[in-house]
């Protein structure tokens, strides 16, 4: 789903920055589902959230869709800053190769 069509129609879904941000696995789900059937998150340092004062770090719910540099969740559309010096280590130590005008990539089954 890696398109900007998934967007339309959704004007009323804030939209936020997101900056020393990283991809995590989300937490709180089934203690026995496999490792690589968790969703990932994003985790990140807020500004312009409607619910979250500016500079708190929150952890989104799982990206339905990218667009470049924007990545869209259920609730709110956030635009991506700088990536976590620390997620950027261990991208780089395991191998993940980031493209930075497009560092979320949606896979669709």
């Amino acid at each position: 789903m890696d398109n900007c069509d998934y967007f339309a129609g959704y004007d009323n879904k804030p939209t936020v920055w997101l900056d020393d941000w990283s991809m995590v696995p989300s937490a709180g789900l089934d203690p026995y589902k496999a490792p690589e059937l968790l969703r990932a998150t994003l985790h990140g340092r807020v500004t312009g959230h409607p619910f979250h004062e500016d500079g708190n770090y929150v952890t989104t719910s799982s990206p339905l869709a990218s667009n470049g540099r924007e990545v869209e969740t259920h609730n709110t559309i956030y635009k991506l800053g700088l990536m976590s010096e620390g997620y950027k280590e261990w991208c780089f130590h395991n191998g993940v190769d980031v493209d930075p005008k497009r560092p979320v990539k949606i896979e669709t089954a």
